[in-house]
């Protein structure tokens, strides 16, 4: 460093010397600035967060490899938002919705040096969830003729997540891609098989959810096998389905077994049971071959309903008659079906049925032939009185 006072010539100039020594002087961290500031992230998204430094001059100064960050709620750190050490803060699709977060860059300092910190928001945001995959369960299943078979659809969105079904979801049943009658779904994803369709055939199920953010749909399909229909019973068939019947009245009915296709399926080893109900107006006699039913000859009767109920041996297959009795019915037996009888095939339960028979018939013979001696005498009465009458007459003539 030089000092100079300039002078007159011919004298010199006057001076003086001084040595300055520049030495170093470190750059400290004061200040941080992040960005962006105050952003909006929406679930399943990412943030890059820059941090700039500033030294003690208000100079930009390299980042100190030190500098760390960190995502916090409340001060305390909150698993559905996290950011790394490089500043990608990451939103998870499951984050609370509308929850602010704070962004926060630290450079670490030693003491007495306080820590250099900034801070900013993150606010979570809603995403909506867009379906991208489709899984129909079960994915192949073996359908008998004349049967059902329900289907269910587990729906994905974008973040791989189970999400609710959506409302425009639609199903189809195709047969080398074109509709095969036989066999239908509802919008409920219920699968009906005819009992007319083709054993073997392979039908696709669809389930379709039309696409939001484009013009392609999302799809999940199953495979339907048509198998023959078993031999396992299913239901039962009376026959006739409805009776009517008048007081002291015989009646014979038979059963069906059918399977799930609704087709009569026979079995030696199936044997079905009948009852009636208990107090009712109605009694039913069977044995292996022959069913009959019998109306209480009892006028307290008229116009109830009795229940017949026929039973598969084995199993809660059942099905019900419905008997109404009706006083008004003239015929006095009603046989539906006549089966011969063979005389030699004896057992207790067909006499008890023919007893029953030849008591009724007794009835009827004596109801005729008290009506025969009730009309005989209404017809004498009516005698007198028209001989009465004829006498009164006759008297009135004469006082006249």
């Amino acid at each position: 460093i030089t000092a100079t006072i300039p002078m007159t010539a011919p004298a010199s100039d006057v001076t003086a010397t001084a040595m300055l020594t520049v030495v170093h002087t470190s750059r400290v961290p004061t200040t941080i600035i992040i960005t962006p500031t105050d952003v909006t992230v929406g679930q399943g998204n990412t943030q890059q967060f820059i941090a700039v430094v500033r030294d003690q001059f208000g100079d930009v100064m390299p980042t100190p490899t030190g500098l760390t960050w960190s995502a916090t709620y409340n001060n305390v750190t909150y698993s559905g938002v996290t950011i790394n050490n490089s500043g990608l803060a990451t939103v998870l699709h499951n984050a609370t919705v509308g929850r602010q977060m704070t962004i926060t860059a630290t450079i670490p300092m030693t003491a007495p040096a306080s820590d250099v910190t900034s801070t900013t928001t993150l606010t979570v945001a809603d995403t909506p969830r867009i379906p991208t995959t489709i899984a129909v369960t079960p994915d192949t299943v073996n359908v008998e003729q004349g049967s059902s078979h329900q289907f269910s659809v587990v729906v994905r969105d974008q973040f791989g997540d189970v999400m609710p079904t959506p409302s425009g979801l639609t199903w189809s049943a195709t047969y080398n891609n074109a509709t095969y009658q036989p066999v239908t779904i509802n919008t409920a994803g219920l699968a009906s098989v005819g009992a007319n369709a083709t054993i073997g055939r392979q039908i696709t199920i669809t389930a379709t959810v039309p696409g939001i953010i484009s013009t392609n749909n999302v799809t999940g399909t199953a495979i339907l096998n048509v198998i023959p229909a078993s031999s396992a019973p299913a239901s039962i068939r009376i026959i006739p389905n409805s009776l009517t019947m008048p007081l002291g009245g015989f009646s014979q009915i038979t059963a069906e077994v059918l399977n799930h296709a609704g087709i009569v399926i026979t079995n030696p080893n199936f044997v079905i049971t009948w009852s009636s109900d208990s107090h009712g107006p109605i009694n039913v006699w069977y044995d292996s071959n022959f069913v009959f039913v019998e109306t209480i000859p009892t006028e307290t009767f008229h116009g109830q309903i009795g229940n017949i109920t026929a039973t598969l041996q084995g199993t809660n297959i059942t099905a019900t008659l419905v008997v109404t009795v009706d006083a008004n019915i003239n015929a006095p037996i009603v046989l539906s079906t006549i089966i011969p009888v063979d005389i030699n095939d004896y057992s207790p339960e067909k006499e008890k049925i023919e007893n029953e028979y030849d008591s009724v018939k007794t009835e009827e013979v004596e109801k005729e032939e008290v009506g025969e001696v009730e009309q005989e005498e209404l017809e004498q009465e009516e005698a007198k009185v028209e001989i009465i009458e004829t006498n009164s007459e006759n008297e009135n003539n004469d006082i006249n």
